[in-house]
């Protein structure tokens, strides 16, 4: 073998060059340091890579979560109102809530939505510990009366829970037997299982 440093002749399993010094090993070593670099940047590239992918699934289901967890503006009137009303309740942590919670939106002669009913069926210990099955009324946030509960003459706002009794009387007769609901008004069923579950509830 030659010397690629210097030319010389060699003996073939020489190490190193006699002549001018040149050690063979060195290359074979450079080599293998360089596949050892590369190996080791593939691995760092490939962790880096799993660990980018792992944060970023992370964010999807926190994001995902949050969303669904986010209530929009007519289920944040409808969460407070059976919040406001489980508060009323002498055993707060009996509320149960069925079927469908349903927004009446009113709105006046220019299109602005001047009141809102909030309408839905729960259930509720009584004094007797016995559940019994009611139909709130809420004009806005505030509690008027269950739907079936007689109006005391002596209250003094008797009349006005007549006049929304009777107006509420007439809209379900329309849609029951009309088949179609008042232009003046908007019917928003929300999604009881999203409120239940804001509450805490079963």
């Amino acid at each position: 073998m030659f010397c690629f440093n210097c030319g010389k002749e060699l003996d073939n399993n020489s190490k190193f060059c006699i002549y001018c010094g040149k050690s063979f090993i060195t290359n074979d070593k450079t080599n293998v340091d360089k596949k050892s670099k590369f190996t080791k940047r593939v691995i760092c590239a490939a962790v880096i890579g799993m660990i980018a992918l792992i944060v970023a699934i992370s964010l999807i289901v926190v994001i995902l979560i949050a969303d669904n967890s986010k209530l929009n503006k007519d289920e944040q009137l409808a969460y407070q109102n059976c919040c406001n009303l489980r508060n009323r309740l002498q055993d707060p942590d009996s509320l149960k809530l069925y079927d469908s919670i349903l927004l009446l939106k009113h709105y006046d002669d220019f299109g602005n939505n001047d009141y809102t009913y909030t309408i839905f069926k729960y259930g509720a210990a009584n004094g007797y510990g016995a559940i019994r099955t009611e139909q709130a009324i809420f004009k806005d946030d505030e509690y008027i009366m269950d739907y079936d509960d007689e109006i005391d003459e002596d209250d003094f706002d008797c009349e006005r829970k007549r006049k929304i009794k009777i107006e509420l009387l007439d809209l379900e007769v329309s849609i029951e037997y009309l088949g179609e609901k008042p232009k003046e008004y908007d019917i928003i069923d929300i999604d009881v299982k999203k409120i239940k579950k804001k509450m805490g509830l079963k």
